[in-house]
């Protein structure tokens, strides 16, 4: 297959072009009155914006790498946040727009995007202003509503199960087969380090497994001989999965282990501890604990190449994405005594030592939570429709747990604005920007964009509060605070972060270097 250079100048209206095919259908699926799209199979229906961004792919090669590039940006939203994808891909397009508009009216690309990296820090400064932290139930729940399409069905069940689950647990989301939707709960270990490549991510961005085999060593992992004592072990007790938390993996046990998962002979997750010091070592023990199982250590020489399926832990439960692992036991009617009685010396310990973090930190992972919801629907159509909305709502509710909350509406970023922030040559595109979220809600429920935008800053201006902005549901500006229509501070923050990356990638781009069309070449 041949390649071709492409020259920006040459290639504008083919840029425009891709801007607005991943553009145009994920942005009218924003706001309650946002409409769906359909798959090409026909049997899916979604508003979900990263399933929609994940579909769309071209023919034409050169277009279809600006796809990619403004699809990374929403993914990259999604995997930190697990919401803000429209949002993403809204920003990222306004700004490419307006970035090429200032180039062809003969602005340098390189400082178009300096100017740009550093006026969205300012930006960036004055949303974080505005951020406010979850007081109770009711702010909760507004946040889970917004995020589900204002279902208030779902938004019960998502705010009683990340209670359920606590800050530091897990909530995972699967079908159910039963037409109602129900939650179920129990403890979780969690380790502070993700799986050890994302080779060994099992689904989507992370790694899930059940009733899976668990290997505890502090040894640091080199041989091949020691993966294949791995396998061999949780093989013959007829498991085709295992996953291992030891020191580090190193040489050809890693690359064995790694191959083994990629070809599909035996799935295999890797946690590495993430200090190899004496407090990770505690660490193991605690989670060794957990399980009820032990720690295969090095001191003891307990060679891992000697092991047997004895050494290892069931867990019911295990998740692991990049940034952190949890394993999960249920909880049986006969007490785990290892379990209790470290709980029981942890405790006198913190006794004698009141408000000792690392023994608070201990006792907590000891008893953190882990929540499946289990989603009903009549059909299999709307059960993924479902399962969508609850990973936005679930995401967007423990995000905003974590770093507060704004109006929502796209009124926060819009606020956010001053000129004075902003080269005089650039106050309009950030004027656009800021403005995005807001006139597309108002295009998407059939309004003129120009018309609301200025009758919510008059009634901001009027009744002096910036948290008026437009209800698309009632067709009224109203305080957004107030009538529960606010979006997660992290979701916004990193939504404005990775357009403003993904757009200055590609403005900074004179030349393309891309693959010719395959059916062309096969002509030639």
């Amino acid at each position: 297959m041949s390649r071709k250079v492409l020259k920006y100048d040459d290639v504008v209206q083919e840029l425009s072009q891709a801007i607005e095919t991943i553009a145009g259908p994920v942005v009218q699926t924003l706001s309650p009155k946002g409409g769906n799209v359909m798959f090409n199979d026909g049997t899916i229906i979604s508003n979900d914006g990263i399933s929609i961004a994940r579909s769309i792919r071209v023919a034409d090669y050169f277009q279809d790498s600006i796809i990619r590039t403004i699809r990374e940006s929403c993914v990259r939203t999604n995997s930190e946040a697990g919401d803000g994808t429209t949002t993403s891909i809204l920003l990222t397009s306004v700004m490419l727009k307006e970035g090429m508009r200032l180039k062809s009216e003969g602005f340098n690309g390189m400082e178009i995007t300096r100017t740009l990296r550093e006026a969205s820090k300012k930006l960036l400064g004055r949303i974080k202003e505005q951020a406010r932290v979850i007081k109770d139930d009711k702010e909760l729940f507004n946040v889970a509503r917004i995020s589900a399409n204002n279902d208030d069905k779902i938004a019960k069940t998502v705010v009683d199960t990340v209670k359920v689950a606590g800050l530091d647990g897990m909530v995972f989301i699967e079908p159910n087969n039963k037409p109602e939707d129900e939650i179920e709960s129990n403890v979780g270990f969690n380790i502070k380090a993700g799986m050890f490549r994302p080779e060994f991510r099992t689904h989507g961005f992370a790694a899930m497994y059940s009733k899976v085999p668990v290997l505890i060593t502090d040894k640091r992992l080199y041989y091949k001989a020691e993966a294949e004592a791995i396998l061999r072990s949780v093989y013959d007790a007829g498991y085709k999965e295992v996953v291992v938390v030891a020191r580090d993996f190193l040489g050809d046990c890693l690359n064995f282990l790694t191959v083994n998962h990629t070809g599909g002979a035996f799935k295999v997750l890797l946690i590495k501890e993430p200090d190899a010091t004496d407090q990770s070592y505690e660490s193991l023990e605690d989670l060794a604990a957990y399980l009820d199982s032990r720690v295969v250590t090095e001191k003891a020489g307990n060679l891992v190449d000697n092991i047997t399926i004895k050494d290892f832990a069931i867990a019911d439960r295990v998740f692991s994405d990049g940034q952190k692992s949890l394993l999960s036991k249920e909880n049986k009617k006969k007490a785990n005594p290892q379990l209790v009685n470290l709980l029981d010396s942890l405790r006198k310990e913190l006794a004698k030592k009141p408000k000792d973090k690392d023994i608070e930190r201990r006792i907590a992972n000891l008893t953190s939570g882990m929540a499946t919801i289990k989603v009903g629907a009549a059909t299999q159509q709307e059960m993924q429709e479902r399962i969508y909305r609850f990973e936005d709502s679930v995401n967007a509710t423990r995000a905003a747990m974590r770093h507060g909350y704004l109006p929502g509406g796209g009124i926060a970023i819009m606020n956010a604005f001053n000129d004075k922030d902003y080269p005089e040559d650039y106050r309009t595109l950030f004027r656009r920007y800021t403005e995005a979220g807001l006139r597309q809600i108002a295009r998407n429920c059939g309004k003129d964009p120009d018309t609301i935008v200025e009758r919510v800053k008059h009634l901001q201006e009027d009744l002096d509060s910036p948290d008026i902005g437009y209800d698309a549901l009632t067709d009224d500006c109203v305080n957004m605070i107030q009538v529960g229509i606010i979006d997660p501070y992290q979701v916004l923050q990193l939504a404005i972060e990775n357009s403003v990356s993904a757009a200055c990638n590609i403005l900074s781009v004179n030349y393309f270097v891309v693959e010719e069309n395959k059916e062309e070449d096969d002509k030639k």
